[in-house]
């Protein structure tokens, strides 16, 4: 054999012993021998608790441990060599009656010396592979820990969406109001129907309310006022922010004629009809319910200076 064939083998042998110097994965050569083992099964079997040591200690037999086409770890040829040689070596210990060899000096102890600094040589390297293999169990256990805190922070920030979610399906999904009116005629002599629409145009996060006046009197308005009703107001504020109840800012439907708001300068003229709207929207956790019937005031001024005061009922539809 050559020079280079026999560094080669030599090397070989070398990967061998280097793979079995540690004692699980002895146990693992021996127990995937005895049939096909999965990871999990495997990894009970040899009695640890870490996947990343399994893992490693897999890595170092390479060779001699292999998966199969099932996906279950096998021996192979190499691995049964092994296993071999490591019987072969236990019944030389173990056998009875044989005639130990006795070994001449000088060579005696030269050979036990080496044997000794063989065996602290193997002792020191499984120690320091020992911490190599604790330190990356740590490093995986560290990792898995940081991996379980970041899933459980974005586990509490869904239920957070989610429940925010299931706070605007609760408003939004009953803000289908859509042109339901009951028009009424106020008391005296002057006839001033006025009809209310509440829609949800578009999307259902703002409600419309829209007023219409129509002055079928002899005199001009001068001003109309609409007071929301207090179990409508206290759930609604408007595009600006102002609570519709609110006794500093309430929300206020503003009419207007030639683009000024009506006066006694800009008065809507007799026999005429005026309209004015408002965007709405729902503070937090509040709904409008069906079939509730939500009743408004509609004031008007006129001219002269008399007034006329009617009740306008609008029915939640869903």
């Amino acid at each position: 054999m050559s020079e280079n064939g026999d560094d080669s083998f030599n090397s070989s042998r070398a990967e061998v012993f280097e793979a079995l110097g540690h004692p699980t994965r002895i146990r693992i050569l021996q127990a995937v021998s005895e049939r096909p083992l999965p990871f999990s099964e495997l990894k009970h079997e040899v009695g640890l608790e870490s996947n990343g040591l399994l893992s490693f200690h897999l890595g170092r037999l390479s060779g001699l441990v292999k998966l199969n086409y099932e996906g279950l770890y096998t021996v192979t040829d190499e691995g049964k060599e092994a296993l071999r040689i490591i019987d072969s070596t236990k019944e030389g210990h173990e056998g009875r009656g044989e005639k130990r060899p006795t070994i001449r000096m000088p060579y005696g102890r030269a050979l036990l010396a080496c044997l000794v600094a063989a065996i602290l040589i193997l002792s020191l390297a499984a120690v320091v592979e020992q911490q190599q293999t604790n330190n990356l169990s740590r490093e995986n256990d560290n990792s898995i820990a940081s991996l379980q805190s970041a899933l459980d922070s974005e586990s509490a920030q869904i239920q957070s969406l989610n429940s925010t979610v299931v706070k605007i399906q609760s408003v939004t999904t009953t803000l289908t109001v859509t042109n339901t009116n009951e028009s009424a005629y106020g008391p005296g002599p002057d006839l001033v129907p006025a009809s209310i629409w509440l829609t949800a145009p578009g999307g259902r996060n703002m409600v419309t309310l829209e007023v219409s006046v129509w002055d079928n009197s002899n005199y001009p308005i001068t001003n109309i006022t609409v007071t929301f009703p207090t179990s409508f107001g206290s759930i609604f504020k408007d595009l600006d922010g102002h609570e519709c109840m609110s006794s500093a800012f309430p929300c206020a439907v503003e009419f207007q004629t030639n683009g000024f708001p009506l006066g006694v300068s800009n008065a809507l003229p007799a026999g005429s009809e005026i309209s004015a709207s408002i965007g709405l929207v729902p503070t937090a956790g509040s709904t409008v319910q069906a079939g509730t019937t939500y009743s408004f005031t509609v004031s008007t001024t006129f001219l002269d200076g008399s007034t006329n005061t009617q009740i306008v009922s609008v029915i939640a539809q869903l």
